[in-house]
């Protein structure tokens, strides 16, 4: 049986390097395909997707690691509204807008939920 983990970012790229650092680990975890891994981002963290990276901490490590996602084959999931609320026109990565109640059942029956 495959693991399944869910990871929450929410943190802005802007001022803190975590939600760069959870793309990262995302992108490594999928590159193995050992574990059922999905990403969801809310708030200020739907800034990872924009087309411009140049503000962000660590827009070189979130270059670097957008295209392993995008092998992935699994959209980032966004809450609903969070691209526009962002000022993201265009993501940058295949993504897929939820609800909060679908990321309360995505948490519910995941083996584990990792919070940046």
């Amino acid at each position: 049986m495959t693991r399944s983990l869910l990871f929450i970012v929410r943190g802005d790229p802007r001022t803190s390097p975590r939600p760069a650092e959870a793309l990262r680990i995302v992108a490594g975890l999928c590159a193995i395909q050992q574990v059922s891994v999905r990403l969801v981002l809310m708030g200020p963290a739907v800034r990872l997707l924009g087309q411009e990276t140049g503000e962000l901490l660590e827009d070189d490590q979130v270059e670097r690691c957008r295209p392993l996602l995008v092998d992935a084959g699994q959209p980032v999931l966004v809450i609903r509204g969070s691209l526009e609320e962002h000022g993201i026109g265009v993501s940058a990565v295949p993504c897929r807008e939820i609800s909060n109640e679908a990321l309360a059942r995505m948490s519910a029956e995941s083996d584990s939920v990792a919070l940046f």
